[in-house]
C-alpha cells in the first residue's frame, strides 16, 4: 500500500512540474553538464513465471526510456566516453546505454530499439556461461527456488540461517534475493559448495535454462548491428572476494575469449555487482591494464576528469520514463547543491 502511495505521489509531483514548465526549466538551468551511463540487464516480455529477474524491464518501458534519452541527451557509445570526459567542460548532457551479462532477450527484444532510436549500446558479456551454454549462477538460484515443490527450506549459511517459507512466489522472490546477496560474498569454491547445498535442500525439478544466454553467433550479429562488446568477467564473481591471481584470470581471460570467438576488439569492462565493496583499487588497476574504461554500479554522474576505470552508472529498473527522468534530475540537483557548498 505504502509503495503504491509513494509512486502515486511521485507521479503527481512529476506531472505538476512537467505541465508547469518547471521541470524543463530546472533541466536547462542545472550546471554542470555531465555524462550519464545507464545500466540494464534483462527484458521481460514472455519470461516464464519461474524466470524471475528483479531488474528486468519490459520492451514497452525500454522504448519509452529510449525515446526519453533521444529527446533529452546526446546519446553516444562507450568508445566516445574518453574523448567526451577529456573536455574541460561539457556542452551538453551525454548518455551511454549499457546491458550487463549477455542474456538472449537483449537481442530478441532490444535489437530493434537499438536501431529505431539510434542507440549505440554496450553489451558487457559474462564469457564462460555463454561459451559453456549454461545459466549464470544467480539464475540457478532462481531456478532452484521456483521449481522446488518444498514448502519451506532450512539454510545454514554463515550470514543467512534458519527455516524459510516457500509458500508463495513472494516468499520465493524475497528468499532468492537474500540467498544471492549471501552467496556473492564468497569466493568461487565456497559459492559452488553453497549452490550444491541449496540444490540438495530444495530438490528442484529444474536446475536452470541453458538457452537464457546469447550464443556467439547472436553476439556477432549484435556487433554487426552496431553494438559495442565489453567484458563482465568469465564467471561473474565478486572481484573483491577472490585472490589477485583469480582477478587477473577473470579480467584477462574473458577479454581473450570474447575476442577469439568474435574477432572483435574488447575495450570496455563492467565490474560484477559494481558497488564500492565489490572491487578494490587493485582490481581497478588490473582493469586499467586490460581495458580503456570500466563501469561500476555506483549511482551518479560522470564529469570531466572522472577516473575512466571507476565510471559511475545508474542501474535502471522497470519504472516509467517519467520517474526515470525525475531520478536523473535528482542526481543533477544533488551535484549542483554539493558544488555550491
Amino acid at each position: 500500500m505504502w509503495n503504491s502511495l509513494r509512486r502515486l505521489v511521485k507521479h503527481i509531483i512529476y506531472f505538476a512540474f512537467h505541465y508547469s514548465g518547471l521541470l524543463a526549466l530546472f533541466e536547462f538551468l542545472l550546471r554542470p553538464k555531465g555524462l550519464f551511463i545507464v545500466g540494464y540487464h534483462r527484458i521481460s516480455e514472455d519470461m516464464p513465471d519461474r524466470d524471475v529477474h528483479p531488474l528486468a524491464v519490459t520492451r514497452t518501458r525500454l522504448d519509452s526510456h529510449f525515446r526519453f534519452y533521444r529527446k533529452r541527451f546526446k546519446v553516444i557509445g562507450m568508445d566516445d566516453v574518453e574523448k567526451v570526459l577529456s573536455q574541460p567542460k561539457l556542452d551538453a548532457n551525454y548518455l551511454v546505454v549499457t546491458f550487463d551479462d549477455g542474456y538472449l532477450d537483449n537481442k530478441a527484444l532490444a535489437e530493434q530499439p537499438f536501431v529505431d532510436y539510434e542507440v549505440c549500446a554496450t553489451l558487457y558479456l559474462t564469457a564462460s556461461p555463454i561459451d559453456k551454454r549454461e545459466p549464470l549462477w544467480t539464475d540457478k538460484v532462481d531456478a532452484f527456488l521456483f521449481s522446488s515443490a518444498e514448502k519451506n527450506v532450512t539454510l545454514n549459511y554463515p550470514g543467512l540461517s534458519g527455516t524459510f517459507s516457500l509458500a508463495d512466489n513472494t516468499d520465493r522472490i524475497q528468499l532468492a534475493e537474500r540467498v544471492k546477496n549471501e552467496i556473492k560474498r564468497y569466493d568461487e569454491t565456497a559459492k559452488r559448495k553453497m549452490l550444491i547445498e541449496l540444490r540438495d535442500s530444495l530438490r528442484p525439478e529444474f536446475e536452470g535454462d541453458d538457452s537464457l544466454m546469447l550464443t556467439w553467433s547472436d553476439v556477432g550479429e549484435l556487433a554487426a548491428a552496431g553494438v559495442t562488446l565489453g567484458s563482465h568477467t568469465m564467471n561473474h564473481p565478486t572481484l573483491s572476494r577472490i585472490p589477485e591471481t583469480a582477478v587477473v584470470e577473470e579480467l584477462r581471460d574473458s577479454r581473450r575469449l570474447i575476442e577469439e570467438r568474435t574477432g572483435i576488439d574488447v575495450r570496455h569492462f563492467a565490474y560484477p555487482y559494481g558497488r564500492e565493496t565489490d572491487f578494490t583499487t587493485v582490481v581497478a588497476e588490473e582493469a586499467r591494464r586490460h581495458y580503456r574504461t570500466a563501469v561500476t554500479a555506483i549511482n551518479g554522474i560522470n564529469y570531466p576528469g572522472q577516473n575512466l576505470w571507476e565510471l559511475r552508472r545508474v542501474i535502471v529498473e522497470n519504472i516509467p520514463a517519467s520517474l526515470l527522468r525525475l531520478r536523473l534530475l535528482k542526481l543533477r540537483a544533488q551535484d549542483y547543491i554539493r558544488n555550491r557548498r
